[in-house]
């Protein structure tokens, strides 16, 4: 009777990390565990979340899904007192940035990608349409057509407040705080933030 030799690991599998576990950080870093508050959690950004999707907390098949999060202070929204340009800088000046991969099911992922895309959409259709109309009004001194781009434009482009809120805050996460070690997550579902809360 031969003796089975122990599995030689794949190169090319992807890397494989438990919950709880740390990926290698830079020397003397020490990741903090995950801290709930409510409905939110704070994590640190190489920290690997537990084997269920992160929005409904099923088991089954997930897969690993890269997603990049922006986060800005609130308070630089002020700053439009002063002028859209000030405050766009401010912000991409001040802008903290998270890449986390999470462990998502392919029905969640579906409805986060079809989120995404909407409130692209959202965003792109009043402006790109409203400058087209307010073009060929100009060109052909149709003020009515002017006036219906610029309208399309702003507040057209507000569309995109009830798409967020109904839709993006619903099937996606949102950072709401980042920092160079950890981000603070919303939306995570329950069973999920229960293990967290549970270490």
């Amino acid at each position: 009777m031969t003796t089975p030799q122990p599995l030689t690991p794949n190169p090319y599998a992807p890397p494989q990390a438990g919950y709880g576990a740390y990926p290698a950080g830079p020397p003397g870093y020490h990741a903090p565990p995950p801290r709930v508050e409510g409905n939110q959690v704070t994590i640190a950004k190489t920290y690997a979340l537990p084997p269920c999707c992160v929005k409904c907390g099923a088991t089954g098949t997930l897969r690993t899904r890269s997603q990049r999060f922006a986060w800005f202070s609130p308070w630089t929204y002020l700053l439009l007192l002063a002028g859209l340009l000030p405050m766009i800088i401010v912000q991409m000046v001040l802008t903290k940035r998270a890449h986390l991969l999470l462990p998502v099911c392919t029905p969640c992922s579906s409805r986060w990608t079809t989120a995404r895309v909407l409130r692209s959409m959202a965003i792109l259709v009043p402006v790109v349409v409203g400058l087209a109309l307010a073009f060929v009004g100009v060109a052909n001194d149709w003020t009515t057509v002017v006036v219906v781009g610029f309208l399309l434009v702003f507040p057209g482009i507000l569309v995109v407040i009830p798409v967020d809120l109904v839709l993006v805050r619903r099937w996606t996460l949102r950072a709401v705080f980042i920092d160079d070690r950890v981000v603070t997550l919303k939306g995570v579902a329950p069973p999920v933030l229960d293990v967290l809360a549970r270490g």
